[in-house]
């Protein structure tokens, strides 16, 4: 059932799902769900509409390969909360870019240090398609060009005055669930401008 569905989303997503990446957490979620199915017990998913908004396209895949597997193993129909969860899975390998590159990232701030550490550290666990090459100083601009010119990407907290020739995106040292939203977008933006 697991292969089927990670077969099932390799066409429908038109990307080379590696089984092994993702086999043994999926599986580990689908185990538990034939056994909510049977007993017909129901799991509110709290991020269904967040998913449903940031990866519809993934969902919309998940949902077609619920039903084919609902038919396919009898079973009774798969709802859209376990959808959720299962899309998370595909999400991830799309968010971590499986099959991209990590994006070269350089943290922001007034001193470089201090916050953009605090800011580092959760950036990094939210977002490991992320490779955080540097913490820098904004007055050390000049430095930065010449430095990181392959760097893709600068998350910063304050207004960033020069020309610079790399995508920018100003974060609050808090890094709240808005700046998050914003910084999903401009990694779906540099990934499809690839």
């Amino acid at each position: 059932m697991t292969k089927t569905y990670i077969e099932g989303m390799s066409i429908y997503l038109g990307i080379d799902i590696e089984s092994e990446s993702i086999f043994i957490d999926l599986a580990n979620h689908i185990k538990p769900m034939l056994n909510r199915l049977e007993y017909k017990i129901r799991i509110k998913n709290s991020l269904l509409s967040q998913i449903k908004v940031n990866y519809e396209d993934v969902f919309s895949g998940v949902t077609n390969v619920s039903d084919f597997v609902s038919n396919k193993f009898n079973l009774p129909a798969i709802n859209d909360d376990e959808n959720g969860f299962i899309t998370l899975y595909f999400a991830k390998i799309i968010v971590t870019g499986q099959h991209q590159r990590p994006i070269k990232t350089l943290i922001m701030c007034t001193t470089g240090i201090g916050t953009s550490e605090l800011l580092k550290a959760k950036v990094s666990r939210k977002f490991p398609e992320l490779e955080i090459v540097d913490v820098v100083a904004s007055k050390d601009m000049q430095m930065v060009k010449e430095k990181y010119s392959d760097a893709e990407l600068i998350l910063s907290t304050v207004h960033i005055k020069d020309e610079v020739p790399i995508q920018n995106l100003l974060v609050s040292a808090m890094f709240t669930m808005d700046d998050q939203k914003r910084l999903q977008r401009k990694i779906e933006e540099i990934y499809h401008g690839q």
